[in-house]
């Protein structure tokens, strides 16, 4: 659990107001970076995992003709009805990372695919937030619990510029710049606002 202290930390670094912070903590996690079980809440994004393979060198395509187990996994265009949720999230990682196997690629290419945690950021942007690789920011995750969550999610807002868009409560702009240029079909940057006018009174 984050403290009301840690929030105020945390803005202070960002320059913003907590109920900002706050807000991204709700959209993002529902307020809680742990599963039940106690593992990191994760979400895998399965066209993430598309363009680390294609950028390996591998074509995507003809792996998943052969393999159509692995569909839920591996598809080139965001669709969330891939989305399974809760603990279900970790076994889409595993069996990512059986992928990975088949094409004796790093497991890494699978836990870049991911988004952990309280404010959910990618394994991809590991180095944005601190960490050599996706593999360490988990165990980060992990050990330094959610408050360690929180400093990583000042620093990849720092690095990425994204702190004047909280600071002027630019929601669209934040949801653009943290969830993508389809921010809009999930209604990021509504849910912000909404969780931010809630936060505020």
């Amino acid at each position: 659990m984050i403290t009301e202290q840690e929030f105020q930390d945390a803005a202070n670094i960002i320059g913003c107001e907590v109920a900002a912070i706050k807000s991204v903590y709700e959209v993002e996690a529902a307020g809680r970076g742990y599963l039940d079980d106690g593992r990191v809440k994760i979400l895998f994004e399965g066209h993430r995992f598309w363009k680390q393979i294609v950028k390996s060198g591998r074509n995507p395509q003809d792996f998943i003709s052969n393999n159509h187990q692995y569909s839920n996994v591996l598809y080139k265009i965001w669709d969330k009805k891939q989305y399974k949720g809760g603990s279900a999230e970790w076994d889409r990682v595993s069996k990512a990372i059986e992928v990975c196997t088949k094409l004796n690629l790093q497991p890494e290419l699978a836990l870049d695919s991911a988004s952990y945690g309280s404010f959910q950021i990618m394994g991809e942007n590991s180095l944005l937030c601190g960490y050599a690789t996706a593999q360490e920011m988990l165990a980060a995750y992990n050990n330094g619990g959610e408050q360690e969550q929180l400093d990583s999610f000042c620093r990849f807002v720092k690095s990425t510029k994204l702190d004047d868009e909280l600071r002027a409560k630019n929601w669209a702009g934040f949801a653009q710049g943290y969830n993508g240029s389809k921010f809009r079909e999930n209604k990021y940057d509504v849910k912000l606002a909404k969780a931010y006018s809630k936060k505020e009174k």
